[in-house]
């Protein structure tokens, strides 16, 4: 999980001054690249648009939805999109004011036919 959140490098040293593990950045990318593997195959063996089966929670009375896609740089001058769909309840605050309750995110690097695709589990849940 630290390598999702900190560069590679900084990980293996905060995993080192922490709990006295030594590790390399390679190893801490090729641990978190795995990770991340795994959790995208079990993303796409939810991901099915047409079903109604999986994962369901009780329905709020107002969801709103909102997606967008940001360019991450994937090697020296190349760029690709990831796109995200964030999903919540929507609920008013002490002033009346409409905010998001209870979010929900589902974000992938891909064409956005697949990417609705796969972001279907989510919408679903």
């Amino acid at each position: 999980m630290l390598g999702t959140l900190v560069p590679f490098a900084s990980a293996a040293k905060h995993l080192e001054i922490l709990l006295h593990v030594q590790v390399s950045k390679n190893t801490v990318r090729r641990l978190t690249e795995q990770a991340g593997a795994c959790l995208e195959h079990w993303q796409d063996q939810q991901a099915d648009p047409n079903s109604s089966e999986g994962p369901h929670e009780e329905v709020a009375a107002r969801l709103a939805l909102a997606t967008d896609g940001v360019l991450i740089p994937v090697g020296p001058n190349e760029w690709a999109e990831v796109k995200m769909t964030t999903i919540g309840e929507v609920c008013q605050n002490k002033d009346d004011e409409p905010h998001w309750e209870r979010l929900s995110y589902f974000a992938r690097q891909s064409d956005a036919q697949t990417f609705a695709d796969l972001a279907s589990s989510e919408m679903r849940r």
